[in-house]
């Protein structure tokens, strides 16, 4: 098999042995059809269940890899040369021909493509159907006004984690997570901007339909719980949309010229860094527990940069707050991560 050419289905799981088993059912099934589609499943699971039932299952070809750790999931997962990464989800149906389509539409793809998206996407709580969405199609001629269209369609940019992208693009979003001392909740839409800066993104020709369980997302009780329990610091959940910013900011400064995408970022960043002080008593009340002092000094810290966020719509001031703003945050988190070992 020609590995470097090969479309990459990686299914990162955890603890879900029963809808996972359905995932790899079909995923497997695909692989069969193809000689250079492979399957990863990550494994953070604590007992060997998993993989003993994949064994039983005779899915030989399987590529089957364990570790509790987030991150360190993601970087042995993607550590196999391929074309395209299609990320499953491990409890999230899909029509019965939505990994042949995206295959096939992988291939199809021009160079200037760097995402291949299912066409729709259904959300679902409970077993109830709560919105039906449509892919967008961010056709734009640069990285600032593809990433102006992603926000746009912000949406369905979490869902666009499951879809075939480039994995030239995966793996720069990889080694940026892998420098970090965590994963956080929002590292599925660092992926998709940083996909958006990087190459069109296109929905599939053909009808694909994924459904999203939304369940754990639909009470801001059940996000800010979700957020906080993956910060090694529980302090850092205050401060969760500034680090949200930050990793954008350093992540497609990489990429491409920050001043040119400056204006994209400040979009989202005034729609979500808000939150960080509106939010600060619904925290203390969800979490039980009052912020450090490390917290407010963060939080008095960054007023003067995003009070210059919101001044500058473009140009050099825009950049230097940006850059301001995400000094404030790694500043914060090496205090509350020497902090928290120090406990």
């Amino acid at each position: 098999m020609n590995h470097t050419s090969c479309f990459h289905i990686v299914l990162l799981t955890r603890n879900r042995n029963d809808s996972v088993r359905r995932v790899i059912d079909a995923a497997c099934a695909t692989v069969a059809r193809y000689s250079d589609v492979v399957l990863t499943v990550a494994d953070g699971g604590n007992d060997s269940t998993l993989r003993d039932w994949i064994k039983d299952r005779g899915y030989h070809d399987v590529r089957y890899q364990a570790a509790e750790c987030m991150r360190k999931r993601v970087v042995m997962a993607l550590a196999l040369p391929s074309a395209w990464t299609l990320f499953l989800s491990d409890d999230d149906p899909f029509t019965i021909d939505y990994l042949d389509l995206l295959v096939a539409g992988a291939r199809r793809a021009e160079r200037a493509v760097a995402v291949v998206a299912p066409s729709h996407y259904l959300a679902f709580d409970g077993g109830y159907l709560t919105g039906t969405r449509t892919s967008p199609s961010i056709l734009d001629e640069t990285p600032a006004a593809r990433l102006f269209s992603m926000f746009k369609a912000r949406e369905t940019t979490g869902a666009l984690f499951y879809a075939a992208i480039r994995s030239e693009v995966v793996n720069r979003w990889s080694e940026f997570l892998a420098e970090r001392p965590f994963v956080p909740g929002y590292s599925d839409q660092l992926l998709t901007a940083l996909a958006a800066v990087s190459g069109n993104v296109t929905p599939s020709e053909l009808p694909i339909v994924l459904a999203r369980d939304e369940s754990n997302w639909n009470t801001p009780e059940r996000t800010i719980r979700s957020d906080a329990s993956l910060y090694p610091s529980p302090d850092m959940s205050f401060l969760h949309e500034l680090f949200w910013v930050a990793d954008l900011v350093e992540l497609l400064s990489k990429a491409c010229d920050l001043e040119s995408v400056g204006p994209a970022i400040r979009h989202r960043a005034c729609e979500i860094v808000p939150l960080i002080y509106i939010q600060l008593q619904f925290r203390i009340q969800v979490l039980g527990r009052q912020p450090s002092r490390l917290v407010i000094d963060a939080l008095e810290a960054a007023a003067a940069p995003i009070e210059r966020l919101l001044q500058h719509d473009g140009g050099p001031l825009l950049r230097q707050a940006l850059m301001d703003l995400h000094a404030v945050a790694r500043t914060a988190e090496q205090h509350l991560l020497v902090t928290r070992a120090a406990a």
